[in-house]
Formats: C-alpha cells, structure tokens, sequence
C-alpha cells in the first residue's frame, strides 16, 4: 500500500488525556493563529484549564524542559499541558501512544499493511513524515502482532 506523506503536527489538534484532577479522560483542543493557543477539559469532573504560549514553534523533550513554557514535544505527554496521554501503553520496556483515535487509527493501519511504500513528493524523499519517524521497535515483524493487539485494545479505550 502506498501512505502519502503524514506529519506528527497534523494530528495535534486534539488530544485525549489523563485527567490530573480526576484521572478520567479529558480533551486537549488546539487552535493556531499567529500563537498556539489551546484548552483543557475533563470530561467527567469538568476541571478546566487554558493556555496560550509565547511560542509558535515546539521543543522536543530530550532534556528536563520543567522550566520552559512553551510548546514542549515529549513521549506519551500532549504538547501543552504535559499531561499523560489517554492512548499509551506499554511494550517491552517501549511507550506506544496516540495523541488521538485518529492519530492511533493510522499506526494501526500503517503496522497492519504488508507492503508500506512511501510516494515521492515534488520535493523528494521527507525524513520529517511520520513514516520516516515510527521507531524501529515498532516496524520489527516478529513485533507486529503484538503491537497491533495492543492498538486494538487502546481504541476500545
């Protein structure tokens, strides 16, 4: 099967999150216009929260960022709040997760193709897609059973 190029970024317009209040599952909804703006809600005990950054553009979590406040791009975290994702499990000693159905919907359909090319833009080859950045861990096939078992799991979630 031929995947067009997907970014990270396209599926950061919603997160689905560990409620710090209540730990049921709340929303993280994002909006960009000239800064990324972006606020919380629980679902089940309505804890609420809003943040708008000085920044428009993200840093990823290589390093202890606890002081930075802007948009900080991590494992297993939304980029705002920092709070856990509802879509995370855990695969020998490795963090799977989604920021969203949609997000984890197309892992599961990337991992289940046999055959996964990758079509050549106007611009040539992205080592940016999404494609070129899923970790080996997951791609390995004795793995692969396993992995989409457990991504069917987290979407009855």
């Amino acid at each position: 099967m031929k995947f067009e190029y997907r970014f990270l970024s396209e599926f950061m317009t919603e997160f689905l999150v560990k409620c710090p209040n209540c730990d049921s599952k709340g929303v993280v909804a994002t909006s960009f216009k000239d800064t990324w703006q972006a606020s919380f809600i629980c679902i089940t005990c309505s804890s609420h929260r809003l943040w708008s950054g000085n920044s428009s553009s993200f840093v990823t979590a290589h390093s202890n960022y606890d002081q930075y406040d802007g948009i900080l791009s991590g494992p297993a975290v939304d980029c705002f709040f920092r709070y856990p994702l509802w879509y995370q499990a855990e695969y020998k000693g490795n963090v799977l997760y989604a920021y969203n159905l949609v997000h984890l919907n197309w892992l599961r359909l990337y991992l289940e193709a046999k055959l996964r090319e990758r079509v050549q833009t106007l611009n040539g080859w992205s080592n940016q897609s999404l494609q070129s950045r899923i970790p080996q861990w997951m791609l390995i096939a004795k793995n692969r059973a396993a992995i989409i078992k457990k991504i069917k799991a987290l979407e009855r979630k």
